[in-house]
């Protein structure tokens, strides 16, 4: 009988799924397609959520069935992506394909020197501060910034930026807690 804790299961599908999305990018970039199957992973997003992911991870329907519908879905899409989309069904760990996607563009943007950061306010910005927000980071980190931007109505005011390990909070809520934190310090 074999067992193991529960956090065993994270790191193996944490392993699997970057080493699948390392083959991927290793593959695509030999083929000079990383562009291609970015999107085309994309596409394939709808596969790891709501009926498809309980299709394709349901025992009783047959692989001939759920092979099938990945030929569908995944025609005229690169090769070692198609390949991988059979493995995945193969292996029944279809549900890796989110995580796969996020490791893949992460090597992407990193072999070209590019970061993501996540801007959050909570009314939509101004371009100019989006494209001074953008510099300053660019300044910070010396890489080329691809911005994400999002709302969040809870945010009171201010903003907060998220790009990998650097983390800038300037929301009134961060501004309190800093406050909070200072004071404690004195007493």
């Amino acid at each position: 009988m074999l067992f193991f804790r529960a956090g065993q299961d994270f790191n193996m599908k944490e392993k699997n799924s970057k080493k699948y999305a390392y083959a991927l990018f290793q593959l695509a970039d030999e083929a000079g397609g990383l562009d291609a199957v970015a999107s085309s992973l994309a596409e394939l997003r709808v596969l790891s959520a709501g009926e498809a992911a309980s299709f394709f991870k349901n025992p009783f329907v047959a692989e001939s069935d759920k092979e099938k519908l990945a030929s569908e879905i995944s025609a005229g899409m690169p090769v070692p992506l198609v390949k991988l989309l059979f493995l995945l069904i193969q292996k029944r760990e279809i549900g890796l394909l989110p995580e796969i996607e996020r490791k893949y563009l992460g090597m992407v943007n990193g072999s070209r020197n590019v970061m993501v950061a996540e801007i959050v306010s909570a009314a939509p910005l101004e371009r100019t501060a989006v494209e001074k927000i953008k510099s300053a980071v660019k300044k910070i980190t010396g890489k080329e910034i691809s911005v994400v931007e999002r709302t969040d109505k809870n945010l009171i005011g201010g903003i907060t930026v998220r790009a990998e390990d650097l983390i800038f909070d300037g929301s009134a809520l961060g501004k309190l807690n800093s406050l909070k934190r200072e004071s404690l310090n004195e007493i």
